[in-house]
C-alpha cells in the first residue's frame, strides 16, 4: 500500500493524519487503532477496527480518493452536513448523503465538479498553513 493510500485510509478511520504526516507515524497510528477491540467514538463507534480498515483498504482507488476528498471538504467546511445527513454547499443541497456525494464525484459526467472540489480543498489547505 502506498503512503498516500495509507493516509487516506487513516483519515477514514478518523485518525489525525495530514498530507505531511510521515509514513512511520501513519503506520503507528493505524497499528494502534487496529489493536483496539472496537471504535469508542466517531462515525464507526462500536465497529471492529480491522473490519473497517479492510473495507477502506479494499476500496477501488477512485472511490477511496473521492471518499477522502469528501471527508476533507467537510473538515474544511467547503461542504456541510445537515442533521438529516444532507450535504450542502452554502444553502444549496449537493447530495442526500456522503455516500451519494461520493457516487456523484466518481461519475465520469461530473469530473468538473470533482476537479473544482479538489482545487477548493487544495486552497483551504494552503490557507491553513
Amino acid at each position: 500500500m502506498t503512503i498516500e493510500k495509507k493516509r487516506k485510509v487513516a483519515r477514514q478511520l478518523g485518525l489525525p493524519v495530514t498530507d505531511n504526516t510521515t509514513e512511520e507515524t501513519v503506520y503507528n497510528l493505524i497499528d494502534n487503532e487496529l489493536k483496539q477491540t472496537e471504535f469508542k467514538t466517531g462515525k464507526h463507534q462500536g465497529l471492529h477496527p480491522v473490519e473497517v480498515f479492510t473495507r477502506y483498504a479494499d476500496m477501488k482507488d477512485n472511490i477511496l480518493a473521492a471518499t477522502d476528498l469528501v471527508k476533507q471538504a467537510l473538515l474544511f467546511n467547503i461542504y456541510r452536513e445537515k442533521s438529516d445527513g444532507r450535504i450542502t454547499r452554502g444553502e444549496a443541497e449537493v447530495a442526500k448523503s456522503e455516500k451519494d456525494l461520493v457516487k456523484l464525484l466518481v461519475d465520469d459526467d461530473n469530473q468538473d465538479m470533482l476537479i473544482e472540489l479538489e482545487n477548493d480543498v487544495k486552497s483551504k489547505k494552503l490557507l491553513a498553513v
